[in-house]
């Protein structure tokens, strides 16, 4: 397999957006995450850089990271195995990742997480695109971005795990 290499040098490509957006973009989450649940056990599968993990520092007491990069979570963020994906958590965060999860079916991936809630930001595939626009599309990257997501079917997803979505 040709897969991408995530590593410091990956990172350090998709790192240099705007500040200030990033900033917004994560406070956004944490905000949009703090309606619904207050966590005390979350886990960001995918964190990169760690920007919103450190965001979480405040409102979130446990907090844990995974990701296939060798860059070290934020200060005070618990990096956790493969195997403690397995773990309880109240939350689990996938922010422009879970298109990156190597597992074809990723309706089994997410049933082996034991978790009140995802929250889950993902590229917008739109379905009803050309093909065209697909091929032409920002967002798809060969070898990298291996699964796509429209509404209905990321939400078809949620709801045969179990799960009832209640943002969009």
């Amino acid at each position: 397999e040709n897969l991408v290499k995530y590593d410091k040098d990956y990172l350090a490509k998709y790192s240099n957006y705007d500040k200030l957006f990033n900033e917004a973009l994560n406070f956004n989450r944490l905000q949009t995450l703090l309606q619904y649940i207050s966590p005390e056990f979350l886990l960001d599968v995918g964190y990169g850089d760690g920007t919103f993990l450190e965001k979480c520092k405040k409102n979130v007491p446990n907090l844990y990271g995974y990701d296939v990069s060798d860059a070290d979570p934020p200060e005070g963020i618990f990096r956790v195995s493969e195997e403690a994906l397995r773990w309880k958590y109240d939350v689990v965060t996938f922010f422009d990742s879970l298109e990156h999860v190597p597992e074809r079916d990723i309706v089994s991936y997410l049933r082996k997480f034991d978790t009140k809630c995802f929250m889950i930001s993902v590229p917008w595939f739109h379905s009803t695109a050309s093909q065209e626009w697909f091929m032409n599309w920002k967002h798809r990257r060969e070898n990298e971005h291996l699964h796509f997501f429209d509404s209905f079917g990321l939400i078809s997803i949620l709801n045969e795990i179990g799960y009832k979505v209640v943002h969009v």
